[in-house]
């Protein structure tokens, strides 16, 4: 989670980021790409912000940050989180739901069966396991590298805006 300080009020500031960061709509078709590759949208509360290095990429598990701007004493505190949209958490949600469950099945079925003291059956149990324990991992790694790859360059942008307007 990353935590700032900005000295201007949180009207002030979301203004300032709805002047500076272009929507989808715009980026895609009004030719904001060539100026950023950050876009996003700006409600009431805060604004989410995505990059994508052109208009051509398609990638469902680009990281998003989404910032939450509130009043503080000295003008507004900014409270952002990076993570992956939620699309790609409900699919990774099911991958690992799916890989517990039939590895599970197939372990049950495996240690319960007639044939479970029988020799042959012990590689499918090991192979079970492997492949219980190896889909959750894979499913982990994919999310981790998938948030972590652009996450500096987000924040960098939030740092930016934020100093930005301490400065002026």
């Amino acid at each position: 989670m990353i935590e700032l300080e900005s000295n201007e009020p949180p009207e002030v500031l979301l203004a300032k980021v709805r002047e500076t960061l272009p929507t989808p709509w715009t980026w895609h078709l009004g030719g904001a790409h060539a100026r950023t590759p950050f876009y996003g949208k700006v409600n009431d509360s805060g604004f989410w912000i995505m990059k994508k290095k052109s208009r051509f990429e398609r990638n469902a598990a680009n990281p998003v940050l989404v910032a939450r701007i509130t009043p503080a004493q000295n003008g507004s505190r900014i409270s952002a989180t990076v993570r992956v949209p939620l699309p790609m958490q409900a699919f990774f949600a099911v991958w690992c739901v799916l890989v517990l469950a039939l590895g599970g099945t197939g372990l049950y079925q495996t240690m319960t069966s007639e044939f479970a003291s029988d020799k042959e059956v012990a590689p499918i149990f090991a192979v079970v396991i492997c492949v219980m324990i190896f889909g959750a991992g894979i499913a982990y790694l994919i999310g981790r590298s998938i948030s972590n790859r652009r996450r500096p360059e987000l924040e960098a942008w939030l740092r930016n805006i934020v100093e930005k307007n301490i400065t002026e």
